[in-house]
């Protein structure tokens, strides 16, 4: 009914491995700690999805004991680090910037 290839908001394993941008060697670029978010575990997956919608891949970690968190309640109350790859920093931190000026838009 909805076929094989429909992904509904799941992320397939290794998905963010194969974006992930590549040295000369095929190893994976080192990622580099971008910024802390505070355990608005929505406001996560909405700065999380912008940054993959401008092609730069994000991993998020829960800070401290936040994996407890969010298997017990399905959030993570200690918030989570995000990070990005070494030559996409700068445009990641550019739009998170972007991201606090509300009163442009």
């Amino acid at each position: 009914m909805f076929g094989k290839n429909k992904k509904w908001g799941r992320k397939k394993v290794g998905e963010t491995l194969a974006q992930w941008p590549k040295d000369v060697k095929g190893d994976p670029e080192p990622p580099v700690f971008l910024c802390h978010r505070d355990g608005d575990h929505m406001a996560d997956a909405i700065v999380i999805n912008m940054l993959q919608s401008f092609g730069i891949p994000t991993v998020q970690l829960n800070s401290g004991d936040g994996d407890l968190g969010e298997i017990y309640s399905g959030i993570s109350f200690t918030g989570a680090d995000l990070f990005v790859p070494q030559s996409m920093y700068a445009e990641a931190k550019a739009l998170l910037e972007g991201e606090n000026d509300c009163e442009n838009i």
